[in-house]
């Protein structure tokens, strides 16, 4: 994933938030980090996160993913 790819995902994620009206924290690491934060590499093959609502976000993941 591009880091431009990375950020639709995050806004589509965002998207889910708002529609279900929940309040939850995404803490991105490793990979996604180093192309949104540090612009050290062009892309990641992953998405290494920690979040909550766990159950709620693997849901929306889970839409997301089917979308594309």
């Amino acid at each position: 994933m591009t880091a431009k790819e990375i950020k639709q995902y995050l806004r589509e994620l965002n998207d889910e938030f708002a529609l279900q009206d929940v309040k939850g924290e995404i803490c991105l690491n490793k990979g996604a980090v180093m192309c949104l934060v540090y612009k050290a590499r062009p892309a990641t093959k992953d998405f290494d996160a920690i979040f909550e609502p766990v159950k709620f976000i693997h849901q929306a993941i889970s839409k997301i993913t089917e979308r594309q």
